[in-house]
Order: structure tokens, then C-alpha cells, then sequence
């Protein structure tokens, strides 16, 4: 028994031993393993990593494919990098409204149409204003409203003739709206300039051609005296006028006696 106990004893010692060189053998197994050279497939999927330098066993290491690239990322990037180049300039525009104020004024102009000495007598067109062989021994008033059919040069004639005694004429008006027509319309110049013209067509016979009087005169200091007997003496003044406007004629006239050899004509034309 004690020399089986003594075997069994030396088993045990050679079964440590073996274990012990197998642990040795695993630990320079895995020393060795580190330096074990890897070696690079021609597929570069598969690397082939040798384990053992001694037994040559390798074994085959599968790496993952790095992981696709988006096709849109190339685009991407050079859009990126070209925006971080890229300066940007902003312009500020500053608009300036100016306000005009306009401060206008209203004229306002008044008119005033003086009112005819008397009643006017509507004509119309007719040229001939008045025809007569007889006056009053006092100043009296005629007055007409007369409309042109033309613009133009219009005359206003008085055709006097008188025996045996004159005729008088003062205050003299031609009126559209509040506008005098004639000048020197009363004589007070002391003669028949401006304005007036006096003529005596076929001469004035034995009796006084017409004349500015400082004695015959209804208003103001001059008045107008004819005595031309036989033949007519004239006196007129010429205006413009305008088609379709009325015109306010009015004036003062006297004789100075009755007879058969009296005419008086108001024309305009």
C-alpha cells in the first residue's frame, strides 16, 4: 500500500507537470499570436489573418465595406465650400418722399354791367339803330341791344342834318358786359380826338358843320353841336366786337327846333 500510495504520489506530480507545461505552452501561444503577420487578400473584403506562425494555419477576417457614399454629398460639400467663399454685399435703398404743399390763391373778379340810362330796345342784328326827322327840345335817352352775327371791325356812324337849327349829342356809350367800347364817348377831351371822326361827305351847304361845344353839353364841360343844313354831316368811331355777345348802344340827343329839312340816321355796320 505505501509504495502504491508513493506511485500514485508521482503520478499526480507528472499530471501537475504536464498541466503546467500545456498552461506554458498556451500563454507563448498567445505571445506568439501577437506578432503574427496579416496578410492583405487581393479581394479587399477578406483579409487573411495567420494565427500560428509555426502550424500555418490561417484564418479568414471578413471587414465590413466602408459604408456608401450619398451621391449628392460631392455636390454638396463644393456648395458648402463655395457659400463660405462667397462674400454677400447687401444694399440698403433709402427713398425719400418729399410732400409739395401748393397754397393757391382764389381770385375772385366781379363784373359790374353798368345799367343803361333807359330801357334798351332789342334790334337784334339790324344795322339800323334809329331813323327820325324830328327831336325833343331836351336831351333825350335811346337805348338799344344789339348782337353782331360776325366777329369783327364794326362802325357806329350818327348821320345828322338840320334846318334851321342843330342837332346835340352827348354821353356817347357802346357796352358789352361791363366793357366800354368807345373812347371819348362824352367829348370831354374839348375835341373829337381820341376816337371820333367827323366828316362831311357831300359838303354841309350853308349851315355850320358839326362841332365839340363847351355850351351845348348834357354832363360833363363838352358836348356835340351840327348845324349843317341841305346835305349830312357824319360822326363816327369804329370797335371791334364779337359774334353773338350783346351789346348795350345808348346816347343823348336834343334838337333844337322843328322843320321839314330835319333827319337824324343811327347806323352800325
Amino acid at each position: 500500500r505505501r509504495q502504491l500510495n508513493i506511485v500514485m504520489g508521482i503520478v499526480k506530480v507528472h499530471s501537475a507537470n504536464q498541466h503546467q507545461r500545456s498552461s506554458y505552452r498556451r500563454r507563448n501561444l498567445r505571445k506568439t499570436a501577437s506578432v503574427n503577420v496579416i496578410r492583405i487578400n487581393h479581394n479587399p473584403s477578406r483579409i487573411m489573418h495567420s494565427v500560428s506562425p509555426t502550424n500555418h494555419t490561417e484564418q479568414e477576417v471578413r471587414l465590413r465595406p466602408p459604408p456608401a457614399q450619398h451621391p449628392l454629398l460631392p455636390l454638396a460639400l463644393q456648395q458648402q465650400r463655395r457659400l463660405a467663399a462667397t462674400t454677400t454685399t447687401s444694399t440698403s435703398t433709402t427713398t425719400t418722399t418729399t410732400t409739395s404743399t401748393t397754397t393757391s390763391a382764389t381770385t375772385t373778379t366781379t363784373t359790374t354791367t353798368p345799367m343803361p340810362p333807359c330801357t334798351p330796345v332789342s334790334v337784334s342784328s339790324s344795322s339800323n339803330l334809329l331813323s327820325a326827322t324830328s327831336g325833343g327840345s331836351s336831351y333825350t335817352c335811346y337805348a338799344y341791344a344789339w348782337t353782331p352775327l360776325t366777329t369783327g371791325i364794326v362802325t357806329l356812324t350818327f348821320s345828322l342834318q338840320h334846318n334851321p337849327a342843330y342837332w346835340f349829342l352827348d354821353d356817347v356809350s357802346v357796352y358789352n358786359g361791363g366793357t366800354q367800347m368807345l373812347t371819348n364817348g362824352g367829348f370831354e377831351s374839348g375835341s373829337f380826338s381820341p376816337g371820333w371822326t367827323k366828316a362831311a361827305p357831300t359838303g354841309c351847304g350853308s349851315g355850320t358843320t358839326g362841332y365839340v361845344s363847351s355850351t351845348y353839353h348834357r354832363t360833363g364841360s363838352y358836348g356835340y353841336a351840327d348845324g349843317c343844313n341841305s346835305h349830312t354831316d357824319q360822326l363816327s368811331q369804329s370797335f371791334v366786337v364779337t359774334a353773338g355777345q350783346p351789346y348795350i348802344i345808348s346816347f343823348w340827343l336834343k334838337s333844337g327846333g322843328t322843320g321839314s329839312g330835319i333827319s337824324i340816321s343811327v347806323d352800325i355796320s
